[in-house]
């Protein structure tokens, strides 16, 4: 089926100006990159850009543009937010001594399991959702089993076309508070698609201290895209470079899928947008939602 993109990243943000700038983060103590943070510039506390850290930690703008303040997060690191005025070339983060719950999980010989979340099929569409970082999708896994779970993979269908280079996602876990989505867990796992030949990215979690609540938690990626992208000013140029060079597989909406969120704090939107309650994604005026999701120990 012929791909098509999301409506919703065709966002043109206005272009403004002031000296590139090039500088690198790391932590304070082991003065190590940190890999993948988050940066979000904001001019009169609204954003105008937003980028990733590589993975030796260092950034570099390449177009000019003008801001008042940085942000930059990372889940393992305090956030540090500094001013224009006050722009060092080396930035350091403070750790957070964040450690994921400890949980005692019977031991099973059984290599049965069971996948929870959107469930791919034949009719699954391929669409690309260009360069648009900082998007952030979660889908609420339930838990049937109503006892805690240890968890197995995590399944992403995806694959790269055009491209010779390696896109980078980010797997991150939220809490489930009363049907929304709590706190992010203080975990994460990049990884990349990097092969044409890939559409069913399995990230094995067998060996991570991480497990399914009795509730169910919301589960989910952050679009990182091309190590060192950052925004481009020209919506049509950006459109020509990155048209269907990774390609999600999506799934009409139905009421047996799980309820499925969005964000992007690099386009401003930091509420999570219900897919149910708006149009984010059209193919044929039909709403599809990625397809994604984790696979549970039985």
């Amino acid at each position: 089926m012929k791909s098509y993109h999301f409506l919703l990243f065709s966002i043109i943000l206005s272009p403004l100006f002031i000296c590139a700038q090039e500088f690198v983060v790391v932590d304070v103590k082991t003065k190590e990159s940190v890999s993948f943070a988050n940066i979000v510039f904001l001019k009169n506390d609204t954003v105008v850009r937003g980028c990733y850290s590589n993975r030796i930690g260092k950034v570099n703008l390449s177009e000019p543009f003008d801001f008042d303040f940085i942000r930059i997060t990372h889940v393992q690191y305090m956030d540090v937010i500094l001013s224009n005025s006050d722009f060092p070339d080396t930035i350091f983060m403070q750790s957070i001594d964040n450690v994921l719950n400890e949980v005692v999980v019977a031991s099973s010989n059984s290599n049965n399991f069971q996948f929870l979340g959107v469930t791919p099929s034949r009719r699954s569409a391929w669409v690309s959702p260009f360069n648009s970082f900082g998007c952030e999708f979660v889908v609420f896994i339930d838990n049937p089993y109503l006892e805690i779970k240890q968890l197995k993979s995590f399944i992403f269908f995806a694959k790269l076309k055009r491209s010779d280079k390696e896109v980078f996602f980010r797997l991150v876990f939220y809490e489930n508070a009363n049907g929304r989505i709590g706190q992010r867990l203080p975990y994460e796992k990049v990884f990349s698609v990097y092969s044409r030949r890939t559409k069913k990215v399995v990230i094995n979690l067998n060996v991570d201290n991480i497990y399914l609540p009795e509730n169910g938690f919301f589960a989910g990626l952050e679009w990182i895209g091309e190590e060192g992208g950052e925004y481009l000013k020209d919506l049509k140029k950006e459109i020509l470079k990155n048209e269907r060079k990774v390609l999600f597989a999506v799934l009409k909406r139905n009421s047996d899928n799980p309820a499925v969120f969005f964000r992007s704090e690099f386009y401003g939107i930091h509420d999570w947008i219900n897919f149910y309650n708006e149009t984010a994604l059209t193919i044929e005026n039909i709403e599809y939602i990625p397809v994604f999701g984790i696979e549970v120990f039985d």
